[in-house]
């Protein structure tokens, strides 16, 4: 099956899920609101409409974590279930960024013909990318909450703060990881070189 066509049908079978449980959530004491619901199966949409033609790994990752986020994390109440949710998303997507950064900086070097051999270059700019998005992020958090009261920073500095901080120590690490495996993957060509 097409890459296409299977991360297409993988959004698709998410959307049922979404929908039904939204449905079921109206015979439930507090039922899911609309909102939630809405980004939720928003999202989804947005990936059929954007990243479909991603390789299947890189989209059933990238999946998975708006299933966490928004389905189980809103939908489902997990940020008010559990309380560590909010931190540890935020630190799975520093490292999940890194992986943006990345793919990113690969079709930009493909794009413009960049040397791409060097190790630090495309580490630092999955970096620099993951730390400013969790800025970002956080900047789209306040917007939420001054604009339509969804309190997901809590009315804390605190909350941000550790928010940006969880996020950036996952770029770190995920940094750290990409660093370790593409100086693993560029040695055998210096090797090649040298004979």
């Amino acid at each position: 099956m097409k890459a296409s066509k299977q991360n297409t049908l993988l959004s698709v079978l998410l959307l049922i899920v979404y929908t039904i449980t939204y449905a079921i959530s109206f015979t439930w004491e507090t039922p899911i609101a609309f909102y939630y619901y809405g980004m939720t199966a928003g999202t989804a949409l947005l990936f059929i409409l954007f990243l479909r033609n991603l390789k299947p790994l890189y989209y059933a990752i990238f999946s998975f974590f708006t299933v966490m986020a928004q389905y189980f994390g809103s939908m489902l109440g997990g940020y008010h279930a559990i309380s560590f949710y909010d931190l540890l998303l935020h630190f799975s997507s520093g490292i999940l960024l890194i992986l943006v950064g990345y793919l990113l900086y690969t079709a930009l070097v493909r794009r413009y013909e960049i040397d791409s051999r060097a190790v630090l270059l495309p580490v630092l700019f999955s970096l620099f990318l993951a730390i400013a998005a969790a800025g970002l992020w956080e900047v789209y958090e306040f917007c939420g909450d001054t604009f339509f009261h969804l309190q997901a920073q809590g009315g804390s500095l605190t909350d941000t703060m550790t928010d940006i901080i969880a996020g950036s120590c996952g770029a770190l690490i995920g940094a750290a990881f990409l660093a370790s495996s593409l100086k693993k993957h560029k040695q055998p060509q210096k090797d090649k070189r040298q004979d």
